[in-house]
């Protein structure tokens, strides 16, 4: 540059020499404040674009931008600039799956081919431009430069289209296809047609937003990445209008117990968007909560609309989720996610067991010390699935995790505990505690179990009533949710039972408990029952076993060396006659 001017200043650069320069510098500035090179994304949008998985999903509620998110990877994608290089430098294909022609021309062309995916600014530090922050300066935002901010350029600039646009209906700006220099290509489809519309050829990227108009997009989405190592991208409010969302949230929970999961979800609320003015925040908050807690949770925390059928529609994986902790959040709650979900030692622990054929649901609940609060926690959990002897599985797993532990009671399902066997004749709770204690395995209050509650009416009313946020701003039940997917995804599905009134289908206030449920009952039981403070004893689970073996080791030792008073008499009767 220097050189240039220097050159331009003795007279030795043409006039078009100059131009060329002039033309280059506002290249170069035009460059640097392209969208793609500004967008900073909040934490939830960059785990979505760092997941390497090959499916992804935004679970949002209203104005959390998921969209953008979306509409950033599709650009990256397109104009081949991915940083984490999940897609080919050229020839990348894309659909993008919309909620009807609108959806296209409205969203889809706005957000990606015309200015404004958000606001920019120049920083009055560096004079360069970046994303503008509606907060006010003394917290380091820029609300008092509202008027000096602009529209973010388009997120695909102008140079990387190829040709003209292939449009379905121009006036209405619903494209079908658009090609870049490198020769990738943008799909645009309405998910109100037919999902065999999309066959025939392999897919890099399929981005869908919002809800499906129509099911089978997303098994066919799954066909069509399947060939070149494509991924699916999903952002949505959850409308749940057809099977399509439920089937890939379903398919991720399952992954979440893998080390590496095929698929993620990434769950965004209102107030995951700082972007979001508080008082427009509250305003929604407020008018979604008068049209009913339902519309509230849908539209503010982005959870899948069934909650009028199901049974604890109030738990929610952020409220009561022992790591998520705010201002508000009691001392256990603090101690505990300090701690990372391990209970202190000075806490009770009880396990509770829920005994099945298929599958064995093992919960582990703490209670805190009185001075702490009247909270319980659930911290961990133990979900078997078609164990080959179930009775050895669970002493195997009580063993491994709470061998070193003080745990006060063992709580068991008697009712289906108590069911004899039709082939063997046993009866299950009597081979679970023989399988337990020949493991050496024995709680604290003495004995082997202790009986759950078996009133379900009672329990469902208690689970209810811990679920409910009290006056200091919290659950009186709380989960390790990282810990306990089993029983946050049991909960997130259990719905209460139906029958059929006047030909529709009516939900009553009973859960259906046909389904997975073992988890739940298992944690319900225990709730039902008193689940005291009694400060641990000083011996583990195995410890009491260990040392009263030991403290007879010794007893013989001594009587066999004649040091127990008990050996000093003779016996002339048989032996297990004396005394």
């Amino acid at each position: 540059m220097q050189a240039v001017t220097s050159v331009a200043n003795a007279g030795q650069v043409t006039e078009w020499e100059k131009k060329q320069h002039r033309r280059l510098l506002a290249e170069k500035m035009r460059r640097e404040c392209e969208t793609l090179r500004l967008y900073e994304p909040l934490p939830f949008q960059d785990a979505f674009h760092r997941c390497t998985c090959q499916q992804a999903l935004i679970q949002k509620g209203n104005r959390v931008g998921g969209t953008i998110a979306l509409m950033v990877e599709v650009a990256r994608a397109f104009t081949g600039t991915d940083p984490y290089n999940k897609y080919p430098k050229t020839g990348v294909q894309i659909v993008m799956l919309g909620y009807g022609e609108k959806h296209i021309g409205r969203v889809f062309y706005n957000k990606l081919f015309r200015p404004g995916i958000f606001r920019i600014i120049k920083d009055l530090q560096t004079d360069r431009w970046r994303v503008y922050r509606p907060w006010p300066a003394e917290h380091g935002g820029d609300l008092q430069r509202v008027d000096e901010s602009l529209k973010a350029p388009p997120l695909i600039p102008e140079r990387f289209i190829q040709g003209k646009i292939a449009w379905e209906k121009r006036s209405e700006r619903v494209f079908s296809i658009v090609r870049s220099t490198t020769d990738s290509e943008i799909h645009a489809t309405n998910s109100a047609g037919d999902p065999g519309q999309a066959q025939g050829f392999s897919v890099n990227l399929y981005a869908i937003d919002e809800d499906l108009a129509t099911s089978g997009w997303y098994e066919e989405a799954i066909g069509r990445v399947a060939d070149c190592g494509g991924f699916i991208r999903w952002s949505a409010l959850p409308h749940a209008k057809n099977d399509d969302l439920m089937q890939m949230v379903e398919f991720a929970e399952k992954e979440a117990e893998k080390p590496n999961p095929a698929a993620v979800i990434i769950r965004a609320s209102i107030f995951d968007n700082k972007y979001l003015p508080k008082a427009s925040v509250d305003q929604s908050v407020e008018a979604w909560k008068s049209k009913g807690e339902d519309v509230y949770r849908k539209r503010a925390l982005g959870e899948i609309n069934i909650n009028s059928t199901l049974m604890y529609p109030t738990f929610n994986r952020r409220v009561h989720d022992v790591m998520n902790v705010s201002e508000t959040s009691t001392k256990a709650q603090r101690l505990l996610a300090e701690r990372m979900g391990e209970p202190p030692d000075d806490w009770t622990r009880y396990v509770s067991i829920d005994p099945g054929f298929t599958v064995l649901a093992i919960e582990f609940i703490a209670v805190p010390p009185p001075e702490l609060g009247n909270q319980v926690f659930l911290y961990d959990e133990c979900y078997i699935r078609d164990a080959p002897v179930p009775t050895e599985a669970c002493a195997d797993a009580l063993q491994m995790k709470m061998a070193d532990k003080v745990i006060e009671a063992l709580i068991f399902d008697m009712h289906g505990g108590r069911l004899r066997s039709i082939a063997t004749g046993e009866v299950p709770y009597q081979k679970y505690g023989e399988a337990i204690t020949a493991r050496g395995l024995k709680p604290a209050s003495g004995g082997i179990f202790r009986h759950g509650c078996d009133d379900v009416a009672r329990r469902e009313e208690d689970m209810r009533t811990m679920l409910a946020i009290q006056r200091n701003s919290q659950p009186r039940f709380m989960v390790c949710v990282g810990k306990c997917p089993s029983f946050c995804s049991e909960m997130e599905k259990f719905k209460k039972k139906t029958v059929k009134q006047w030909g529709k289908e009516i939900a009553i206030d009973k859960g259906d408990r046909r389904v997975n449920t073992h988890a739940i009952e298992a944690v319900e039981q225990a709730l039902g029952i008193d689940l005291p403070y009694i400060k641990p004893r000083k011996t583990s689970l195995v410890g009491g076993f260990v040392n009263h073996f030991k403290e007879w080791g010794d007893r013989m030792r001594r009587r066999d060396q004649g040091q127990e008073g008990g050996s000093q008499h003779i016996s002339l009767g048989p032996i297990g006659v004396g005394s």
